[in-house]
């Protein structure tokens, strides 16, 4: 996902450049300059925003899915002879969004058990919810500690097992924090910024066509990615990238964030995912 990319590019970075201090990066004698990098950037999304009807059957297409994959984990442990499902969290790192209560009203993941009419475990699902990195999935989960799956006799003291899912406004806004990534990686540059660095530190041959920067050799530090755009977003901002006439260094300018406009962004990626921009 975006946040294990970045963050694994990062991490190649500095090993291949050395560790250097972000107060280093913006010294006057490096190729690329940063405008507005440390001002305009922020994790904290706004709770009145407008969705747009893109991002709004975005969000109900990737809850659906969410909603499946838990469907899916209790048709499983049933056809195993399940009558009674357990759920037991897991304990999940919470280092990428340390505001997560913000968000959602759960973080960590869970494991469903399924027990037969003796008392005996006779499955387990997969960690739930399955994308880790995505906060937005918080969202979707089951609803209970102990339930009784669906076409099971009654237990007595047990419900009917039931899956909790979001309005779609509240499940944007943490699909949207998501999509910011962690605030002091973005401070340091984010994806973008390593490539472009990277490429103009150490002198390599680069083409700019049609308004797509290219660097071809930064390909084996950054897992195949060697060109984006001069002008885009970049998580929650716009970017443009400007270069000398010789081509030696750049000045990379951030815009301000527009959570107004990005929010009507919103597309639904690889069934359970919401992005933006």
């Amino acid at each position: 996902m975006k946040i294990y990319i970045i963050f694994t590019t990062l991490l190649i970075w500095l090993l291949s450049l050395g560790n250097v201090s972000q107060q280093s990066l913006a010294g006057s004698s490096d190729p690329l300059v940063v405008v507005n990098s440390s001002n305009t950037f922020t994790t904290k999304i706004p709770t009145n925003l407008v969705w747009g009807a893109k991002s709004l059957e975005a969000s109900r297409k990737a809850i659906k899915f969410q909603t499946s994959e838990i469907k899916i984990s209790l048709s499983k442990l049933t056809m195993k002879g399940a009558v009674k499902i357990t759920k037991t969290y897991v304990k999940t790192s919470t280092l990428a969004y340390p505001d997560w209560k913000t968000y959602v009203p759960t973080f960590s993941q869970y494991v469903l058990s399924g027990l037969d009419a003796n008392g005996k475990i006779v499955g387990r699902s997969i960690k739930l919810p399955s994308n880790s990195p995505n906060l937005a999935s918080r969202w979707v989960y089951l609803k209970q500690s102990e339930c009784i799956p669906e076409g099971s006799s009654p237990v007595p003291g047990l419900s009917d097992c039931v899956i909790s899912k979001p309005k779609a406004e509240n499940y944007l806004r943490a699909a949207l924090r998501t999509a910011t990534g962690n605030g002091q990686l973005e401070d340091l540059g984010g994806h973008i910024y390593q490539q472009l660095f990277t490429c103009l530190k150490n002198k390599r041959p680069f083409t700019l066509k049609n308004g797509i920067f290219d660097c071809p050799s930064n390909a084996k530090l950054f897992g195949g990615d060697r060109s984006f755009p001069v002008k885009g977003n970049f998580a929650t901002r716009s970017y443009s990238i400007v270069f000398s006439p010789d081509k030696r260094s750049a000045t990379l300018t951030y815009g301000p964030s527009d959570f107004t406009r990005i929010a009507l962004t919103g597309r639904c990626v690889d069934g359970s995912v919401v992005r933006f921009g």
